[in-house]
């Protein structure tokens, strides 16, 4: 069985088919998870566009592994089928423990809500446990005056274990293998590309690079292209968009961002692409400029070759074709932590927890985080960097031949500007 997912002009559904035939009690699960959670779960989420489209696509997974070993869903057993089903493909995909609990939790809530809905099967799941998580309250002065918070939390039996981690390190790319993807996005439509380079520099999320408008927009009347905002010599522009769970808020965009937006994208690539946006793109009757709950500026920016404009799940795909295993959001990050390292660098400090504080009063507005924890985690970040980079050096034997060639010291700043600043910066053989 093949599951075909063909995407609803007028919402972020996507309906699946069997040979045209409507697969019912998948169709009427994605509806559920999407306008209903609590209808499955009194305590189930809702998700956005992009989180369903990752529900859809798993589900369709397991719904094919299912078929293409002959049971049928009435028959299914969580032991029999669906543990071993999950483990296989961790092994064959290679999947960390954090993916193969997200798949697992999705295909729990198909479960759930075939339960709901009174369709017939045998899985019984691991059972839920539920605790509670205090709040840190290191940066609480007065803590000894307030209620201790809580939240209640549920621990799944079948969740795999996985490590704690306090930085991003994971998903932060050096400055060479951030102009590799430039180059290889570039290659399959320079749209994505400097997408890229103004979420590396702004560290947007995707759906907020998405929202930002050509010249203006109802939240964005004062945007400027980069001619104007040249003659006017401004410092910055604030970039007014809708963040996650719908909230109104703004960062800074600075010159070199919307310059670079103009002369990579506009002037060379976009009045071909608006042109085809008006002939065929808005005369289609599939036509829509919604994106989740966030309707996308009139006064469109990012259209690709099509004239098509620019979703979340597009620059998604596009991120997939390069091969590189990165993903959009990756680029929030390393955006973050190399803009606290430039910082750094300039105001000639060494990255510290104790600085905490500081840093966190002009991390907060670009970022949109309001606890100080999410800055720690970047300072950790370049921290952890920094061993990795630099603690090969150190080792008994590495170290005398470093010492013959290197002043003190050198090494380690090298390697992190090589890492932050590209290959530009190396350690030449040669050198005595």
């Amino acid at each position: 069985m093949e599951i075909e997912l063909f995407k609803d002009p007028d919402s972020d559904m996507l309906i699946p088919f069997v040979k045209g035939t409507l697969q019912k009690e998948f169709f009427e699960f994605l509806v559920y998870r999407y306008h209903w959670p609590t209808r499955i779960n009194s305590k189930m989420k809702a998700v956005s566009g992009s989180s369903l489209r990752n529900i859809a696509y798993d589900i369709k997974q397991l719904l094919e592994a299912l078929s293409h070993n002959n049971v049928h869903i009435s028959d299914v057993t969580y032991e029999l089928h669906l543990k071993k089903l999950l483990d296989e493909q961790q092994k064959e995909y290679n999947w960390r423990n954090e993916t193969f609990n997200s798949k697992y939790s999705r295909c729990r809530e198909f479960f759930e809500f075939l339960t709901v809905r009174g369709i017939s099967h045998k899985a019984v799941f691991p059972a839920k446990r539920v605790g509670k998580h205090y709040s840190n309250r290191d940066d609480d002065f007065f803590s000894h005056t307030h209620n201790e918070k809580s939240h209640d939390y549920s621990k799944d039996d079948g969740h795999k274990r996985t490590t704690i981690t306090d930085n991003y390190t994971e998903y932060v790319i050096s400055m060479d293998k951030y102009f590799e993807l430039y180059k290889r996005l570039k290659k399959i439509d320079p749209v994505y590309a400097v997408m890229a380079q103004t979420m590396m520099q702004t560290c947007l999320r995707v759906g907020n690079t998405c929202q930002i408008p050509l010249s203006h927009s109802p939240l964005n009347p004062d945007w400027k292209l980069w001619p104007e905002l040249n003659s006017l010599d401004l410092e910055f522009l604030k970039f007014h968009h809708i963040a996650k769970g719908g909230k109104l808020t703004w960062c800074y965009v600075w010159p070199a961002t919307i310059k670079s937006i103009y002369n990579d994208y506009i002037d060379p690539f976009y009045a071909e692409r608006k042109k085809l946006y008006n002939e065929r793109y808005i005369k289609r009757k599939n036509t829509s400029l919604k994106q989740g709950q966030v309707i996308l500026p009139n006064d469109i920016l990012w259209l690709n070759e099509n004239g098509t404009p620019v979703k979340p799940y597009m620059l998604e795909a596009a991120f997939r074709s390069t091969k590189m295993d990165i993903h959009p959001h990756c680029l929030r990050h390393t955006g973050a932590t190399h803009l606290l390292w430039n910082y750094c660098n300039l105001k000639g400090i060494d990255p510290d927890e104790r600085m905490a504080a500081q840093f966190h009063s002009f991390l907060q507005n670009q970022l949109g985080h309001h606890s100080i924890e999410t800055t720690r985690y970047y300072i950790r970040t370049i921290t952890c960097k920094r061993a990795q980079l630099v603690v090969p050096f150190a080792l008994p034997g590495n170290r005398e031949q470093l010492d013959k060639r290197l002043p003190e010291g050198a090494a380690e700043k090298m390697k992190m500007l090589n890492f932050f600043e590209g290959a530009s910066v190396v350690i030449s053989e040669n050198q005595d």
